[in-house]
């Protein structure tokens, strides 16, 4: 009982010591872009500012060269173009 048990740790330990560590990747790599189907300067809108606002300070974003931001974009009745 007590080799089973052995063996079996002994071959988890093993296993978790060949892995390699993960490390963290930066992301996010592109902007996110948070899409408000209502008209600039609406409750909506402003509501929308203050989250992107709050959304880029909590995953440590800001506007840069490196792409890395939240972009806040009005597009009535939600129609995207890029």
């Amino acid at each position: 009982m007590h080799e089973k048990l052995f063996g079996a740790l002994t071959f988890a330990g093993s296993v978790l010591l060949s892995v390699p560590p993960a490390w963290a990747q930066n992301y996010p790599t592109k902007p996110i872009h948070l899409i408000v189907a209502q008209a600039a300067g609406s409750t909506t809108d402003s509501t929308a500012r203050v989250i992107a606002q709050k959304l880029a300070d909590a995953l440590g974003l800001f506007r840069s060269s490196n792409g890395r931001e939240v972009c806040h974009q009005n597009d009535d009745g939600g129609e995207v173009h890029e």
